[in-house]
């Protein structure tokens, strides 16, 4: 597994994230105390966007480096 930080800053952001999530063909979740899909809109939805969220990817390198590489602008640094 293969973490990352991003920055959701509008609904349209958490509307691209979960577009982008849904493509991918493994597993991605994100949040402190309790993972959730970051393929279910309502499930990241409920998170709080006040500080960076921790995304987890269940994937291989190059998996991960096209993941990153497309969630570039939700990523901080």
């Amino acid at each position: 597994m293969k973490q990352f930080s991003i920055m959701i800053r509008s609904f349209a952001d958490v509307q691209e994230f979960v577009e982008l999530s849904s493509s991918q063909p493994f597993d991605i979740t994100a949040g402190e105390n309790q993972e959730i899909s970051c393929k279910s809109l309502m499930a990241v939805l409920g998170l709080n966007f006040r500080h960076p969220l921790q995304v987890t990817a269940d994937c291989d390198d190059a998996q991960f480096s096209d993941f990153c590489d497309a969630a570039a602008r939700f990523m901080t640094i």
